[in-house]
């Protein structure tokens, strides 16, 4: 289903991540980051709002989570918990998704958040 207001998701969105310089993404593994991700992806989708913007953003978040998994993985204080590493795995899914041949990985991803989503 559509989200109602994409221009205005966009805008939230892209207000979070320059106004307070989200320090915190991708420092552990969290359901944060894909909240964020996905409700920006999915509004991206249904609208050219802030095009450029909005690509970059996905961009430098797609180099924080890359960052954070090829990091030392022990430095991550949540890396044993199952449900954060999901939640981390379905965000690197969707940037794959919507960054399409700019987050590569020797297979793809599957995202599973149409199906199932925020289990």
């Amino acid at each position: 289903m559509p989200l109602r207001y994409p221009e205005k998701v966009i805008d939230s969105c892209i207000e979070i991540w320059d106004n307070n310089n989200w320090t915190d993404f991708a420092k552990q593994m969290a359901f944060v980051d894909i909240d964020w991700v996905f409700c920006m992806t999915r509004a991206h989708q249904q609208t050219p709002h802030r095009w450029d913007e909005v690509e970059s953003c996905l961009e430098q978040a797609a180099v924080r989570m890359a960052d954070m998994w090829l990091g030392s993985i022990e430095r991550i204080d949540n890396y044993n918990d199952l449900h954060a590493v999901f939640g981390s795995v379905c965000c690197l899914a969707e940037l794959q998704r919507a960054l399409r041949g700019k987050l590569l990985t020797d297979k793809p991803l599957k995202l599973v958040l149409d199906r199932r989503p925020f289990i």
